[in-house]
């Protein structure tokens, strides 16, 4: 397995030169570790018997917080992995696999990368511009205001 940065990128490798490519987030740090340890337990596990490698895992960590957001974080990473290793292996894509297509469209939004907006702030409309020339119709923000700083708002 291969793990990198903070949006993390899962690439799973089978004997048969599949790659399953899955996604997770390690907002918590730590998921990449998790990630590789997991790795020992897919080892001469059927890959596309997908709910019993993912039990296996899940099941071996119980004492180690498996039932927590950061193990089960990673792990999904990995679950996504396999099923496009099974829609590899089987001719299909993942959605077929699953239940095919629900809609033709998604939309998608840009996180503004910012620690915080402030409404009426030059910088956070210039940002917000910036999101909207690059073809985006929404956003995701944390905004602040004079009120937020002070902290008189429960």
């Amino acid at each position: 397995m291969r793990v990198h940065g903070y949006q993390v990128h899962v690439r799973v490798y089978t004997d048969q030169g599949i790659v399953g490519q899955g996604e997770t987030t390690d907002a918590a740090e730590g998921n990449v570790p998790l990630i590789h340890s997991f790795g020992r337990q897919l080892m001469g596990a059927d890959l596309l018997n997908i709910e019993a490698a993912f039990e296996r895992i899940r099941t071996a960590g119980i004492f180690a917080g498996a039932q927590g957001g950061q193990y089960i974080t990673a792990l999904t990473g990995v679950e996504i992995a396999l099923w496009d290793i099974a829609g590899k292996a089987w001719g299909c894509r993942s959605t077929s696999c699953w239940a095919g297509k629900v809609r033709d469209r998604v939309r998608v939004y840009c996180d503004s990368g910012a620690r915080e907006m402030t409404p009426g702030d030059e910088a956070s409309k210039a940002r917000i511009k910036e999101i909207q020339d690059l073809g985006f119709t929404a956003t995701k923000s944390t905004l602040t205001t004079r009120a937020t700083r002070r902290g008189s708002i429960a």
